[in-house]
């Protein structure tokens, strides 16, 4: 309780923690928008939940999928693009690597070169949705533009989301908490606990109430049980993600032979050290066969070697 009455005392934590805040609120209201031109089905929060990859998305974009809004990319073209630049970093293409070695101005270029890449790759991932999701009869185009606009538009709208998202997580890392990008994927994630909580609740307590004392409390049972197994599985996930292996390091020469120094000198490596990068990472993976997919059904519908693949 001492160290939570210090933070609030700190006009710059709390500055810091209502910018950030103010940043998600933000970020939530444009999920709430959906784009222009286009109406979502109203199964398409449904279909969502067992729709793979494009599942993954709307849940660590915040469910912005299910309202099809201008957030519907959220930062995962971003995230995809970081890591193949780190990628090709690795003494794959020599430029990146020169880049890498040059300090603050190589990493500037670096980032520049990602947010290049991420508008490539959200412009692919944008359209491989666009059609997934109309294929299936999530999406309805209004038909206002002619076909080839309409995606266009719809491609850039989202796109521009997306680099809005990008632009919002640059000044939480700035001017709020830090990590602005992992902060809005974390919010993103969060956003339907409490209604897990209250759906667990309505569908384990609320049945009980009225009937024999048994079944009210082995409803409750089951209520504080999830809870408690929520609990250990979020325990855990930050168990490991603050795990770390401290490897010995031993030093040369009379210092290494203080007993003090011997034990302060470790090198910490982290267990989890790509966090969740990853799961993005796969997710625009998994994304890949949709988007040829859709690109085969619109160019080559009629093409013979189509029907080797159906």
């Amino acid at each position: 309780m001492k160290k939570i009455a210090n933070i609030l005392k700190n006009k710059e934590v709390m500055s810091r923690i209502l910018f950030t805040i103010m940043i998600l609120l933000v970020i939530r209201i444009g999920a709430t928008i959906t784009v222009p031109g286009v109406t979502p089905s109203p199964d398409l929060a449904e279909a969502l939940k067992n729709a793979g990859a494009v599942g993954l998305m709307d849940l660590i974009g915040g469910g912005a999928l299910q309202n099809f809004s201008i957030f519907a990319l959220g930062v995962s073209p971003y995230i995809t693009a970081q890591i193949i630049v780190q990628l090709l970093s690795k003494d794959v293409l020599p430029a990146l690597t020169e880049l890498s070695k040059q300090g603050e101005y190589g990493r500037k270029k670096s980032e520049m070169a990602t947010r290049y890449l991420t508008l490539l790759l959200g412009s692919v991932q944008a359209y491989g949705i666009i059609k997934t999701m109309e294929n299936q009869s999530l999406i309805t185009l209004d038909g206002q533009i002619p076909a080839p606009w309409s995606y266009i538009y719809i491609i850039i709208v989202i796109l521009a989301g997306s680099m809005l998202m990008m632009w919002l997580g640059d000044q939480i890392t700035s001017k709020g908490l830090g990590n602005g990008i992992s902060v809005i994927i974390f919010a993103g994630c969060i956003r339907s606990l409490p209604i897990q909580i209250k759906t667990a609740f309505e569908k384990w307590v609320l049945p009980g109430i009225g009937r024999p004392a048994s079944e009210i409390l082995k409803g409750s049972f089951q209520f504080i049980l999830y809870i408690l197994v929520f609990v250990l599985i979020i325990s855990f996930v930050v168990f490991i993600e603050l795990s770390k292996r401290k490897i010995p390091v031993q030093h040369a020469g009379r210092g290494g032979a203080n007993p003090t120094m011997a034990r302060a000198s470790f090198l910490p490596i982290k267990i989890n050290s790509a966090g969740v990068i990853p799961v993005i990472f796969a997710s625009s993976i998994m994304l890949a066969p949709s988007v040829i997919a859709s690109f085969i059904s619109v160019y080559a519908a009629n093409d013979p070697w189509r029907k080797i693949f159906s």
